[in-house]
């Protein structure tokens, strides 16, 4: 686990919350520190019952997900081409918007399309971001699903921004998308802390 303190650092802070007991975390850790992805395909050839057990008094179904029921041949996007590679904190890569932002170097910006990422983590000159900007580059609406779908399309308005990292206010976006998230997380603690409160009775 030492190993992986400095790349833990640069994960999304929900992740220091997790139980000891829960392994993702670490193995989050060791993609952000080995620069490694994981590969899902759009349907899942795998669900989660959620049963009984360490992390959860009584079943529960919140992890299903649909399941592929016939055989597909894969088709992969080399990774630079993929236009749905994440990153820890669940946002796109920046070589991701290469084409829709052709003057801005990957390497000199950073998403934060749901608007989580504190400034002090933001190490490029530019941003991408649900956050306040007060001297936008150019800015995006978020009527379009997924968010992302809106700088492709170059759907215009005043919700996302594209500017100096400097111009931007450090304010959680309260996004629909990012409460959803939030309320779905915090409800899963709320379950486990049941659990250790009747085991430590």
């Amino acid at each position: 686990a030492e190993r992986f303190q400095l790349a833990l650092k640069q994960m999304h802070p929900y992740f220091a919350q997790f139980p000891a007991t829960d392994w993702f975390p670490l193995k989050t850790a060791w993609l952000v520190d080995t620069d490694r992805y994981y590969v899902f395909p759009r349907q899942s050839l795998t669900t989660n019952f959620g049963d009984e057990g360490t992390h959860f008094d009584n079943q529960t179904n919140w992890f299903q997900v649909p399941l592929q029921h016939h055989r597909k041949t894969y088709r992969m996007h080399n990774i630079a081409d993929s236009k749905a590679t994440y990153d820890s904190w669940q946002e796109l890569i920046p070589s991701s918007f290469a084409q829709q932002l052709p003057s801005i170097a990957a390497d000199q910006l950073t998403i934060d399309l749901n608007g989580t990422k504190p400034l002090a983590q933001v190490t490029t000159d530019n941003l991408l971001s649900s956050k306040p900007c007060k001297n936008p580059l150019q800015s995006y609406s978020n009527v379009m699903k997924p968010t992302e779908e809106n700088i492709f399309s170059n759907v215009s308005g005043s919700d996302i921004h594209l500017g100096k990292t400097a111009d931007f206010q450090n304010k959680i976006s309260k996004q629909p998308k990012i409460q959803r998230i939030r309320k779905i997380y915090t409800s899963a603690r709320r379950m486990f802390r049941e659990k250790q409160n009747k085991e430590d009775v």
